[in-house]
Formats: C-alpha cells, sequence, structure tokens
C-alpha cells in the first residue's frame, strides 16, 4: 500500500501542476544492456549539437538496490532532500520497501558508469476514464555539475515513453511555485500548465 510520505510534497508552497497527454507522442528509443542509450536520433533538433556529444555515454536504466546510497547522495547534492538523508544502509532498506509496490519504479542515468541524474514514476490504475492508467512523476534530480547538458530532458523523454508503453493517457508532475527555471524547463517539454496542486501536513 501507498504511504502518505509518497502523496505529501515537502515543500512549502502551494504547487503548480503540469501534465502532457500521451496520445501524440512518438518516441523510439534504443534499448541495449538493460538500459536506453540516447542518440542524435532520439532528439532531433531539440538539442544543441554539444549537448547531444556530452550523451553519447548516456544510460537511463531502472534502478537496483545497490544505486540506493548514491540516489540518496544525487538528491541532497540536487537540493531536493529538504535536508533530510538517508545514511546509506537506511537507502538500501528503504529501497526494498518500495520495490515491492506496484507500478512504481525509479530509473538512474549514468554516464560511464557514474549516476548523474534520477527521477521517480508511478503508473497508477484508475477506475475513471474506463480504466486507461496515467503516470506520476516524481524527484527529478541531476548533480549540479551536469546540469545544463540535456539530462533532464533525456529523462523525461524516458518517462514520457514509459507512460506510453502503459497505456497512459497522461503524465503528471507538479512544481514548486517559486521554481520558475523548471517551469520554463517543462514548458519547453510539451508540458502544459493545467491547474494547481494543494498539500497538507500530516505530521
Amino acid at each position: 500500500m501507498l504511504t502518505d510520505e509518497m502523496w505529501v510534497k515537502r515543500t512549502r508552497t502551494v504547487s503548480v501542476a503540469l501534465q502532457i497527454t500521451l496520445s501524440n507522442v512518438a518516441v523510439d528509443h534504443h534499448a541495449r544492456r538493460g538500459g536506453v542509450h540516447f542518440g542524435r536520433e532520439d532528439f532531433g533538433d531539440r538539442i544543441s549539437p554539444e549537448m547531444i556529444e556530452r550523451m553519447t555515454a548516456l544510460v537511463i536504466r531502472q534502478a537496483t538496490r545497490e544505486d540506493a546510497a548514491a540516489i540518496v547522495a544525487l538528491f541532497a547534492a540536487a537540493g531536493i532532500d529538504a535536508g533530510e538523508t538517508f545514511s546509506d544502509d537506511e537507502a538500501r532498506r528503504h529501497f526494498d520497501v518500495f520495490t515491492r509496490y506496484p507500478n512504481f519504479r525509479v530509473f538512474v542515468a549514468t554516464c560511464e558508469g557514474e549516476i548523474v541524474g534520477a527521477y521517480e514514476l508511478l503508473i497508477m490504475d484508475n477506475l475513471a476514464k474506463r480504466g486507461k492508467p496515467s503516470g506520476i512523476v516524481e524527484d527529478v534530480a541531476v548533480s549540479p555539475q551536469h546540469q545544463g547538458h540535456g539530462i533532464g530532458r533525456a529523462l523525461m523523454e524516458h518517462a514520457r515513453n514509459e507512460c506510453r508503453r502503459a497505456g497512459c493517457y497522461k503524465l503528471a508532475l507538479s512544481s514548486a511555485l517559486g521554481r520558475e527555471a523548471a517551469h520554463a524547463f517543462y514548458d519547453a517539454l510539451g508540458f502544459a500548465r493545467h491547474g494547481v496542486s494543494f498539500l497538507v501536513r500530516t505530521s
């Protein structure tokens, strides 16, 4: 069962809700060695040639228990953990817990074996919409020294493809109101600002 913590974002502001519909998305990735490798054909003219060159070694794959400590360190470096960080052992134990959740996965982007980005994806079944599932993205992070190289875009392209393969009718996420640079990033990826999300603290 999903816990309350999975649904309450640790932010002090109401956030902007964004979504992208998936019916007309055409994403063709190349799967090798258990991961997704990105090349020029995956992004066309959406990324500069310089960024594409930096991404030739980028692989996006599902995270494993052995990645948990590195993911937690990445979240801390990217500033999305609100200063509350697991120890390495705690991270691995918590990873064991949510691997039992149906349709909840963590993905990592690696470059030459180093984890440089990550995101979490929940594929949620519905009784509404005649049962069409929807995707929810959480905790998108890129290491500070690798930001600006197209990795965040690659992660979101990957999330879109995962949702499309699962038959989702939309992919949604939320972003705190003050994060204008993040909003511009999602705007550029085709996400629509479709509403406002709300939260209430449970502890």
